[in-house]
């Protein structure tokens, strides 16, 4: 309680306090004034997690970028990788499916490294695991390590760079609750138009002319096509059967606070997605427990308790979504959904789906971490870390006993097709084990020299086992395999485990705040490799210059900060298809006679290479930090990465019979690019609020040996050296044939083009259009900008959040199904109805035929601009008046509206171009845009 005099002429109260945000209020004719206060946090005083520690922010030398989430709380993120989608330049993460459950982001931090997993390590609250383990509300925040100065502390798994999360621990504040929850409503982003029954039948007859091929529909069946006065000629739009809105609801629970020595937090999840593609669906429950007790005096011994666990259920087709994607792509308007009498027609999927077919996985999980340090003198502490991780997926996958008419002839002669029921379980379990020790000292000598110096030791252990069964012909419709036929039934499981030894080490010194020096080391060892090359030494080393601490910049208005940084260091990387790549391993299967019977044996079916050993990643990385008038912060680096040694499975001579491929250390991959972060936060008056974020990055990427492999072909891509990763690979389209005049004057080509096919270049002259000589790189994967903008404002209770984000200068290739004209019998798309005619002779769009041959040539003319700007998230919210709540018991309520994937700006036609860009089919499940409302309450 306080009590001012003011006299007329005092309108404005300002409040400021040490380690506070200063606050202007307003006063004119209030009474009364009820003022929160918020923490003050500079730049110097700002703390970013880092490898087995954390530093002030002014300090880094190396790559990392913290991204604090606070405002995702409210998004309707279904899993914590897309938390970082355009949030870190440098970071591209590609979500390439909009399915419930599987809607993870694949993350690549400064492009693709490797022929192999490009995957980033991930550690949460230090300990390796699935990003999409923890829930997006209960991260406290995210560091991203991108170079190799910043991850060479994790050696031989940080190549591919380092995502490390803190989530949120009890507060020196009193008990709290809060809960979130919102409901949304689903849709897909985008869908392409398909053609009407009656656009399907007219097509596909001019198709069958073009093609020499035998009329389908008569004159008459086009004109019931046309008209829908027969149920038997249907005009069936199987998007709108597959595909309807759905909903999303999300609740998140959490106790939090502490004691004189105690501070707690326990938290609860759950979030139930329904899928908009038929049959599909996600629920999700997840909690966590972080506790933290203090002892002895000035808190010298402390020990963490963390246990989470998360228990989730994927629901699909039987046939999986990709290849349910695929046959609804394939099914024709003209074909019934059902019969007038209720039995099925001729969609396999559908029928399966609406009598009881599924593919279920549950997935239990369950990680503890026991911590515990003590500060054994002033600035020496030793610390441990013990955690037990154990994961399990239960399969269970059920296709019923179905009977369909496939056709009008099937139907009225009841000739049906039947399809017999089967059922395949899967059990798979994983263990993890890690075990770190670490001493720290931070002495300071004479003053201005002060430093860190870390030593550790970690052991890691993981054990996996899996078995399945199959069974057929079970006698009613429950999904047990004890009610299938023995005689059918198939078995198999196994096991595998490996382990990882490390010792590591760091020094820190800065002298004044002013130069800074940072050397990091860790040595590891690998059970993946032969015992005399499975250790290997990862060092790294940068070095930082605050030139705004020079007398020359000293209390300068303007520059409130400049730093210059550079960093050298090299990186490991053991993630390939094989746990056991120098070991020679049994394989069952290899049965022989023996004295007459037939005797069950293993042979080593693997040649082994004991040679291979470690990818090594070498990394270079400058940057400059600025910061202009305390509101404006400029976060710039450019950075060169190698990767040689990479491991290859190197192709055999057919001489030595049905082996599977050895690994070598062969190739070398380049990654070259830049990145750049602006933020601006300022403000107007005493209510209006704003801020602005900007990332911008380049990677260019490039193959740069093969170990003499040669070009290794793809159907729609290449890897050769001197281009990029697998880029798309095939002829040069450079027009539409026109006339046979146009055909004979032109280069041959062997598919014996018509009036209205695709005409290509003759690259090497000859005459003729060859495989050998006259395919090209016409693609890339790899996007030449990745960009994002974040856009924020406030004005007393309101605010309002938006964030771009999109991609620039990339390809996609589609093709086949939709996209060539009656590709594995599916029907076609709109834009076929602009397709070459006489009529309409355009120099765009092929004529429509039936030949699969054909529709299938690779070339520039299934390439697409996927780029894209999309509107990815836009949230209006109001925070209701502290004043007002407090006579309630409440200490806070924001109610919100949200919209995620709100809009898109592309030219891309075909799909969303949010996907893989190398996947070239029509069976990628569709992003989908969320329309939310919910609230938050603290009490």
């Amino acid at each position: 309680m306080y009590q001012l005099e003011m006299s007329d002429n005092d309108k404005v109260i300002v409040f400021s306090f040490i380690g506070m945000e200063t606050l202007e209020i307003v006063v004119s004719k209030k009474t009364e004034v009820n003022v929160t206060m918020k923490i003050k946090v500079s730049l110097q005083e700002e703390i970013v997690v880092v490898g087995y520690g954390s530093q002030k922010k002014v300090n880094l030398t190396g790559a990392v970028q913290n991204i604090g989430i606070k405002d995702l709380a409210t998004r309707p993120l279904t899993n914590a990788s897309s938390a970082l989608q355009g949030k870190v330049a440098g970071v591209y993460v590609m979500q390439n499916s909009g399915q419930p459950g599987r809607d993870n982001g694949n993350i690549l931090i400064r492009g693709i490294g490797t022929f192999n997993d490009n995957s980033p390590l991930v550690l949460i609250d230090g300990i390796a695991g699935s990003i999409n383990d923890v829930s997006p509300m209960d991260i406290e925040s995210i560091s991203v390590l991108k170079d190799a100065a910043s991850s060479s502390i994790y050696g031989n798994r940080a190549a591919n760079g380092v995502i490390l999360i803190t989530t949120r621990r009890g507060r020196k504040e009193k008990m709290h609750v809060e809960y979130t929850g919102y409901i949304a409503n689903q849709k897909a982003t985008y869908l392409p138009e398909v053609l009407s029954s009656y656009e399907h039948a007219t097509l596909y007859e001019e198709a069958a002319k073009n093609s020499g091929k035998p009329s389908v529909f008569t004159a008459d069946m086009i004109e019931k096509y046309r008209s829908g006065s027969d149920p038997l000629y249907p005009n069936t739009n199987w998007q709108d059967v597959w595909y309807n809105p759905a909903t999303l609801k999300s609740h998140y629970l959490r106790l939090s606070g502490s004691s004189s020595n105690l501070a707690y937090s326990f938290s609860g999840g759950y979030l139930d997605q329904e899928g908009v593609l038929l049959g599909t669906g996600f629920k999700r429950f997840n909690f966590r427990s972080n506790i933290d007790a203090y002892f002895l005096k000035n808190n010298k011994l402390h020990f963490g308790i963390n246990i989470a666990g998360v228990y989730s259920d994927i629901e699909e087709s039987a046939s999986g979504t990709t290849a349910l994607i695929r046959g609804l792509n394939r099914n024709v308007p003209t074909a019934v959904v059902t019969w007038p009498d209720g039995s099925y027609g001729p969609d396999k999927n559908y029928a399966i789906n609406n009598s009881g077919g599924f593919n279920n996985s549950k997935r239990k999980g369950m990680i503890g971490n026991f911590h515990t340090d003590y500060e054994i003198v002033k600035n020496l502490k030793i610390e441990s870390n013990i955690s037990a991780d154990f994961l399990q997926s239960l399969g269970k996958n059920f296709s019923p006993y179905i009977v369909q008419y496939s056709s009008i002839a099937n139907y009225n002669n009841k000739r049906p097709t039947l399809t017999n029921s089967e059922l395949t379980v899967g059990n798979d379990q994983t263990m993890a084990t890690t075990l770190n020790a670490i001493i720290r000292y931070s002495p300071t000598f004479r003053k201005n020299n002060h430093f860190n110096i870390l030593a550790g030791y970690s052991e890691e252990t993981w054990q996996n086992d899996y078995s399945d069964g199959y069974r057929k012909y079970l006698l009613s419709s429950q999904p047990e395999l004890k009610i299938g036929d023995v005689s059918t039934q198939t078995n198999s499981g196994g096991a595998d485990q490996t382990a990882l030894r490390s010792y590591f080490g760091r020094v820190n010194y800065d002298f004044k705040g002013k130069y800074l020096f940072e050397a990091n080391v860790r040595r590891d060892g690998s059970s993946r490799f032969a015992q005399d090359l499975r250790y290997g030494t990862f060092p790294s080393a940068s070095v930082g210059w605050r030139i705004s601490e020079e007398s020359f910049l000293k209390g300068n208005n303007m520059i409130t900060d400049l730093k210059l940084r550079g960093s050298w260091g090299q990186l490991g990387n053991q993630n390939i298809n094989s746990y056991y790549a120098a070991s020679d391993i049994l394989s069952t299967g290899s049965n022989y006679v023996y004295g007459g019977a037939f005797t069950p044996g293993v042979a080593v079916t693997t040649l082994t290479n004991k040679s291979v050993t470690w990818e090594t990643a070498t990394q270079t990385n400058i940057g400059l930090d600025v910061q202009l008038f305390k509101k404006l912060n400029i976060t710039a680096s450019y950075f060169q990465k190698t990767t040689d040694n990479i491991l290859m499975e190197v192709p055999i001579p057919i001489t030595l019979g049905a082996l599977n491929t050895p690994f070598q250390n062969l190739g070398i991959m380049e990654n070259t690019g830049w990145e750049l972060t602006v933020e601006y936060k300022d403000k107007l008056g005493t209510d209006f609020n704003y801020d602005a974020t900007i990332n911008l990055s380049h990677i260019k990427n490039n193959v740069a040996d093969l170990g003499g492999l040669g070009p290794i072909y793809g159907s729609y891509s290449i890897l050769t050296e001197g281009q990029p990763f697998f880029a798309f690979y095939g002829y040069e389209a450079i027009g539409i044939f026109q006339s046979a005049q146009e055909i004979s004057a032109s280069p041959k080509q062997s598919e014996n083009p018509q009036p209205g096919d695709i005409k290509f270049r003759d690259l090497n002259g000859d005459g003729k259009i060859s495989l050998d000589k006259d395919r090209k790189v016409i693609g890339s994967l790899v996007p030449d900008l990745l960009y994002s903008m974040q856009l924020n404002f406030a004005f007393k209770g309101f605010d309002l959040k938006t964030f771009f984000m999109g991609v620039q200068g990339i390809s996609a290739y589609s093709s086949l199904e939709l996209v060539s004209p009656f590709f594995n019998g599916a029907s076609g798309a709109k834009w076929l109805l602009d397709r070459w005619t006489p009529q309409n002779p355009s120099t765009t769009t092929q004529r429509v035929f039936l030949d699969g041959v054909r529709g299938g040539i690779a070339s520039s003319y299934y390439l697409e601009n996927a780029s894209y700007l999309r509107l990815k998230n836009i949230e209006l919210g109001y925070t209701l008046s502290e004043k007002l709540l407090s006579k309630i018991g409440i200490d806070g309520l924001r109610i919100f509206a949200n919209v995620q994937n709100a809009f898109t700006i592309t030219k891309y036609k075909g799909f969303d171009p949010e996907k893989y860009p190398g996947n070239t089919r029509s069976d990628a499940h569709t992003q989908v845009r969320i329309a939310s409302f919910g609230l938050s309450v603290r009490l």
